[in-house]
């Protein structure tokens, strides 16, 4: 059991006191808890997570008093790294304001708010004490069905429930070390792709650049030329293997960002690259379906180990 659990648990017997637990774990912890409802019993509803604003471990004694009132809730959990001390200023590094201290007041009320998600997804509740801003999401690996479906359309980018997707896939994808991830590998079956294209992996080709972190709703893909080359990919949804994949070198893509302006672009190399694997997602292709040659379909770790020539290894393929 981890540390910051244990002195939640303690608390229990000393109901005027409150329990600070400084550890992001905790977040993970409060809110796995809170989703057993009624199933986890009394001593798992008992949990805050706190806005990091609000620098609860200087203010331990004011939340004291804020709290002693409350006949509903016990252990109170700060999920942010930032209380260790390493945080950086900001204007919310003076403490509480009154307009924090109101908000948290405001969370305090033992209720619930259901989020109502478009057809396809389940409804979610979201409770008013457990206000986490970001989720790591789970990957969905080669073999789930939501990877072999096409993904619906968004009918409205600028939903809610989509930036809170795409805020969530962001957080999924930098935590994977991805550069790019499509809605269907977290199991949202929606055509949504965010990808970025770094600066390392630019080719030498005119229409190809360094792209900041793009979000991609209900794009459409036109193939230009006839020009293909081949690359190694990876895939979060494929763990621990590279496979050759052709793609096309030039391509349009176009759909529309989170406020719904539009985006449309003529794009070269891993640019290119890189958005038609993500759009293949959408559309229920994995890239293993896209090689033409399942030797080159290897672990990374072999890889790495026995480097394979590829334009050596193209060359001979040619020859025979």
């Amino acid at each position: 059991m981890p540390a910051e659990v244990a002195v939640g648990a303690m608390a229990r017997d000393q109901p005027d006191s409150v329990a600070l637990a400084l550890h992001p774990l905790a977040q993970q912890f409060a809110m796995a808890a809170d989703g057993f409802g009624p199933f986890a019993g009394s001593p798992f509803r008992r949990f805050l997570v706190a806005p990091p604003q609000l620098h609860l471990s200087e203010h331990a004694l004011a939340l004291h008093f804020l709290l002693q009132g409350s006949q509903s809730l016990i252990d109170v959990v700060v999920a942010n790294e930032d209380l260790h001390g390493g945080g950086s200023p900001g204007k919310d590094a003076q403490g509480p304001g009154p307009r924090s201290v109101a908000r948290l007041c405001q969370y305090l009320a033992p209720s619930a708010q259901a989020v109502k998600e478009p057809s396809g997804c389940f409804t979610r509740v979201r409770r008013h004490h457990i206000f986490g801003t970001m989720a790591l999401l789970k990957i969905a690996r080669m073999g789930h069905p939501v990877l072999r479906a096409a993904a619906s359309p968004v009918d409205d980018p600028t939903a809610p429930w989509v930036a809170r997707l795409v805020e969530d896939m962001i957080e999924t994808m930098e935590d994977a070390g991805g550069t790019g991830i499509a809605a269907p590998q977290v199991h949202a079956p929606h055509r949504i792709a965010v990808f970025r294209v770094p600066e390392e992996r630019v080719t030498e080709m005119p229409g190809d650049s360094a792209q900041d972190l793009t979000v991609l709703i209900n794009p459409v893909v036109e193939l230009l030329g006839q020009e293909r080359a081949f690359g190694w990919e990876g895939c979060l949804s494929v763990p621990g293997l590279r496979g050759v994949v052709p793609r096309h070198l030039r391509i349009r893509y176009r759909g529309t960002d989170l406020k719904g302006n539009i985006i449309d672009r003529e794009v070269e190399g891993f640019h290119a690259r890189v958005v038609q694997h993500e759009c293949d997602h959408l559309d229920g292709i994995l890239y293993p379906q896209r090689m033409t040659d399942h030797r080159l379909l290897v672990f990374l770790e072999e890889l790495q180990r026995h480097p394979i020539d590829l334009a050596a290894f193209l060359s001979e393929r040619r020859a025979t």
